[in-house]
């Protein structure tokens, strides 16, 4: 069975969940997730990136684009890619990888 949310449901799991993001001029609440990635070193060794990534409405964020900052719940991030959300079978939901600079 599909994943779907409807327009109904979205502003709600944000205002309850979201925090507040900014990219370029707009500001809107995203749900963030942060997990703890292993990056490889240049010493063949590995270290660990915390990585955050923001589920947000797609089309929010038209500035949104590898290398631009991002201010998530006051924290400064560089954005390193946007993706389909997999869980998000309608496209309503974008993920934004991004790292803290």
């Amino acid at each position: 069975m599909p994943n779907t949310l409807g327009d109904g449901d979205l502003q709600p799991m944000l205002d309850t969940f979201g925090v507040p993001v900014t990219i370029g001029a707009v500001t809107a609440k995203c749900v963030m997730d942060m997990t703890d990635q292993p990056i490889a070193t240049a010493e063949d060794g590995q270290v660990m990136a915390r990585e955050v990534t923001l589920r947000a409405v797609t089309g929010t964020f038209p500035a949104v684009a590898a290398g631009v900052s991002a201010t998530v719940d006051g924290v400064a991030y560089q954005v390193m890619e946007q993706l389909r959300d997999p869980r998000s079978q309608d496209g309503k939901l974008t993920l934004i990888q991004c790292r803290k600079v």
